[in-house]
């Protein structure tokens, strides 16, 4: 069989089983991640290639996990975010685009990208915003804090194969328990379990079944870590610093309350591509 001829029998599946908005997209990426190759290109040059008999199992493996709705970042276990790919596995929440809103956001406030500034992650995940500040603020030095052993050793993965492993410090702390009052940092941000219990059933399959339950809800409202935050923030952000925080769909005006309540005021709030306010800065 070709290359071209096992593509369209995936994209075909994909279609059938209507598990996703972009066959296309998915179904090439399936197959590079089976033939080994980095992008859309380089397969496109090998449609006339015949594929192996191994070749065509392992994507018939990877195709029924799809079918059953797992997510294409863990089959692959890589996402794209910023312009790095991260290692992403079952440990860890799967980097979504408008999580990008939140570094977008810190550039904005913080301009110089050689300040030596030092920065707090709040539920660092698999590391992809503090990372990715590390990228940016080459002389910045950062700590991410995780309550999951899993996704500290994923986050350091990450650290690790980008080159920031000398400026980063991972600790397992249920948010500042493990931190020392004494340090201070410009820039604290978090992206925290914002989904309440109401919201999870109306959550896709792909998210609800395969993507850590303790990185998505609070169990409760989805306000609850935000209080958490917010009552001990004063303690840890420089006088001058500022924190950043992604939140869910209608939860601002409640979060907005919370964030006056401990005597902070909104700087900026950021939208996403479908104009939903996503992120706000506060000091």
């Amino acid at each position: 069989m070709q290359s071209k001829s096992l593509l369209q029998k995936i994209k075909q599946a994909l279609i059938k089983h209507d598990i996703t908005t972009t066959p296309d997209l998915e179904a090439s990426l399936l197959m590079m991640n089976v033939l080994n190759l980095k992008n859309r290109e380089s397969l496109l040059m090998l449609y006339e290639n015949e594929v192996t008999q191994e070749q065509i199992r392992t994507c018939e493996a990877l195709l029924q996990r799809k079918i059953e709705k797992e997510p294409i970042a863990y089959i692959l276990g890589y996402k794209a975010f910023w312009k790095y790919d991260f290692i992403v596995n079952p440990e860890v929440l799967i980097p979504r685009p408008e999580t990008e809103l939140i570094v977008e956001l810190v550039q904005k406030h913080f301009p110089k990208s050689d300040g030596k500034l030092n920065i707090l992650d709040l539920g660092t995940g698999t590391g992809c915003i503090l990372i990715t500040l590390l990228k940016i603020y080459t002389n910045a030095t950062a700590t991410g804090i995780d309550i999951s052993e899993g996704a500290l050793r994923i986050a350091q993965a990450n650290a690790d194969r980008l080159g920031v492993s000398n400026r980063i410090q991972l600790i397992k702390s249920n948010w500042f328990e493990q931190i020392k009052p004494e340090k201070k940092f410009e820039i604290i941000v978090s992206n925290p379990p914002y989904i309440g219990l109401e919201e999870w059933s109306n959550l896709a399959k792909g998210v609800k079944d395969y993507e850590p339950k303790v990185a998505l809800t609070d169990y409760a409202s989805g306000l609850t870590h935000y209080e958490s935050i917010l009552e001990k923030l004063h303690e840890y952000l420089e006088i001058d610093g500022k924190a950043f925080f992604e939140f869910g769909y209608n939860q601002l005006d409640d979060l907005s309350k919370l964030v006056s309540k401990y005597n902070f005021s909104i700087n900026q709030i950021a939208h996403d591509l479908a104009q939903i306010p996503r992120v706000i800065c506060i000091s």
